[in-house]
């Protein structure tokens, strides 16, 4: 099986379980970005980078889910840095843990946010680009992917024989 014919499943499936709370529906106008989390990873035959960026109201959903404290504005709340890198993470985790059922490893970096009035999310030419988009009103939160890998990169097309990581379970990176 071809890698980067798991990417987006992969990606799609990490995203539904950790952002499944937060809700997904369909917004014609954008609202513009104001924070993103990224983390960078990589391994023998993969490396890239993976981004989670929000709007005010996307992340006043994802420190509510969370659990951090709550101000009046999202935006200026501290706990907000980490609940979006570790939302960014856990998404991550995800992916890692399925690649690695199919015997791609790779290490991950740690996260960094930015933030400012208006983030815009663009890639270059080189590489593989996946998108997920959720949104809910006028809440959104994107994720995207970054991959740098030959195009040609096989992998076996089904699970290996490795012992497998349940999820919630620890997983030192």
């Amino acid at each position: 099986m071809n890698f980067l014919e798991l990417v987006q499943p992969t990606l799609a499936a990490a995203c539904q379980s950790q952002l499944g709370e937060l809700g997904k529906d369909h917004c014609e106008s954008a609202p513009t970005l104001c924070r993103a989390a990224l983390i960078g990873f990589a391994g023998d035959d993969v490396r890239g980078s993976i981004g989670v960026s929000t709007n005010e109201g996307g992340l006043r959903r994802i420190v509510d889910a969370s659990g951090a404290a709550e101000s009046s504005s999202y935006c200026e709340l501290t706990g907000a840095d980490d609940a979006l890198g570790e939302l960014a993470n856990l998404i991550l985790g995800s992916i890692k843990r399925a690649w690695l059922r199919r015997d791609v490893e790779i290490t991950l970096a740690t996260p960094i946010v930015m933030r400012g009035l208006s983030i815009e999310v663009s890639h270059q030419e080189h590489g593989q680009w996946f998108t997920f988009d959720s949104t809910v009103g006028l809440d959104r939160i994107t994720v995207w992917l970054d991959i740098h890998c030959d195009e040609s990169l096989e992998i076996p097309s089904a699970d290996s024989s490795k012992e497998q990581i349940a999820e919630g379970e620890t997983l030192l990176f």
